[in-house]
């Protein structure tokens, strides 16, 4: 049986924002880096800690004997959809917040580079010399 599709994407996401820095180093500046470490480290945070919890904590939880649920059913959200605890949502607040951030700053230091005339070189665009 296959990995779940999710954590796929997430592994590839993860191994492509190094690569993608990369290719847009030269481009992006101090301001673009800071961005794209936001990113990754809210991505890392929110999407990835959710997954970590349905693996090793919701499905335990949810496999126990039933003598066993009085003491844990408050730590399921009403929905089943992941824990109901003040921490984990305010983590997952404070890593979204960081993962939203993060892609803003990237966009802003890549219009600045774009707008700055950098890609064109020091010098600016040359005139044509036309031979005589």
């Amino acid at each position: 049986m296959g990995a779940d599709p999710a954590r796929r994407r997430q592994t590839v996401l993860l191994l492509g924002l190094p690569v993608m820095y990369a290719w847009l180093a030269p481009r992006i500046g101090i301001v673009g880096l800071v961005g794209v470490i936001a990113y990754t480290v809210g991505n890392l945070v929110t999407a990835t800690g959710q997954l970590t919890v349905e693996l090793f904590v919701a499905y335990p939880l949810a496999h126990l004997p039933a003598a066993h649920l009085p003491a844990t059913a408050g730590l399921i959200a009403d929905d089943d959809t992941m824990l109901s605890t003040t921490a984990f949502a305010m983590l997952n607040t404070e890593g979204g917040l960081v993962m939203l951030g993060g892609p803003g700053l990237l966009g802003a230091s890549l219009i600045r580079h774009r707008h700055s005339g950098a890609h064109r070189g020091a010098e600016g665009p040359q005139p044509r010399v036309v031979a005589a």
